[in-house]
């Protein structure tokens, strides 16, 4: 019966697929043919409406009906409908593509939306305890709803992202606990950042009235780039404090703001090698990630098997060692030598 099931789908897919390279190759023929030459604005609007109705249509007849997860589906297919229309049709005739690019705001924040909705639901519906603090919880339910591990976490980054920057101002009782430990107050990264915000601020309206002489649109996209960049930092940074590091069941559990996270078994420690600041290697290692903001690295933690390391947007990255920067280096030395050999540079 799975295998059944498993070829029907397979054979939806294909039909699918089918279809739509269909649809593409008529709608090419048709803006390459005489008929789109005498009446470009009805062709537009036909070859328009086909490749960004019709083709999401299709999808949602022969897969997108089948599954739970059709709007998380449907809707990005749409956007990238959108682009394609965009290429196929001449720029003269974007008239009704303009009026559709409208749509992909709002698509795509009911998208986010309806995600958040699921989400809350499943994490307060749930009867098991689930591993992690509330931005992983968060990313294991959306990838279950999702289906696609990469397109739930990009979503759910993204969330964090305006989460944490906007909402996220109060430190957690995690970071609090004896057992947390930092790796960015010992920098003074808070008073970089704020130094870094002000120039930020005052070169992005000076670029912004230099390039609107050019083009308007350029000096917007450049502004609203360092508007989300400077959101990112601001997240960014209450992450920092909202998810500190822990030593908690035998885990060494490494939150770096919206980083790297990764969960280390205690046993899983070879060593933990110290490093001079004054001498330590700068080069970086293949097979490393580094938790440190401003300073050198003062511990490397090297494992005796490879673990992956998680970073936002779903990067992810195998690893066999960890340079880290503990703010307090005789907290971090306390709870980890218990498990781990200590070793001397």
């Amino acid at each position: 019966m799975t295998s059944v099931a498993a070829d029907q789908d397979w054979t939806r897919k294909l039909g699918f697929v089918l279809s739509a390279l269909t649809v593409l190759a008529v709608c090419i023929a048709i803006v390459r043919s005489h008929f789109y030459t005498a009446r470009p604005d009805v062709m537009a609007w036909a070859v328009t409406f086909d490749l960004t109705f019709t083709v999401p249509f299709l999808f949602y007849l022969f897969v997108g009906r089948r599954q739970k997860r059709a709007a998380f589906l449907v809707v990005p297919l749409f956007l990238a409908c959108l682009a394609m229309a965009s290429a196929v049709v001449p720029r003269d005739q974007h008239f009704f593509l303009r009026t559709l690019e409208f749509l992909a705001v709002p698509a795509e924040l009911f998208l986010i939306g309806f995600l958040i909705m699921r989400v809350r639901r499943a994490l307060r519906d749930s009867e098991a305890p689930m591993e992690g603090d509330g931005f992983e919880r968060a990313c294991a339910v959306a990838v279950d709803i999702i289906g696609n591990r990469v397109a739930a976490e990009v979503l759910v980054g993204e969330v964090a992202v305006w989460y944490f920057a906007l909402a996220r101002w109060r430190r957690s009782n995690e970071a609090d606990d004896a057992r947390a430990i930092t790796f960015h107050r010992q920098s003074g990264w808070g008073a970089v950042l704020t130094a870094l915000l002000i120039v930020l601020a005052g070169e992005s309206l000076a670029v912004h009235v230099v390039v609107q002489h050019f083009s308007v649109a350029i000096a917007w996209i450049i502004t609203l780039s360092e508007a989300y960049g400077v959101l990112w930092l601001l997240g960014d940074y209450n992450a920092l404090n909202s998810r500190p590091t822990v030593v908690r069941n035998g885990e060494l559990r490494i939150r770096h703001g919206l980083r790297w996270a990764a969960t280390v078994e205690l046993t899983n420690i070879a060593a933990i090698e110290h490093l001079d600041p004054l001498r330590s290697d700068t080069r970086r290692r293949r097979r490393s990630i580094r938790i440190a903001l401003l300073q050198p690295a003062t511990r490397r933690i090297v494992l005796r098997q490879p673990l992956t390391a998680h970073a936002i947007y779903g990067i992810r990255k195998v690893i066999e060692s960890i340079d880290l920067a503990p703010d307090d280096l005789e907290r971090f030395d306390r709870l980890c030598q218990a498990s781990a050999p200590t070793l001397g540079a």
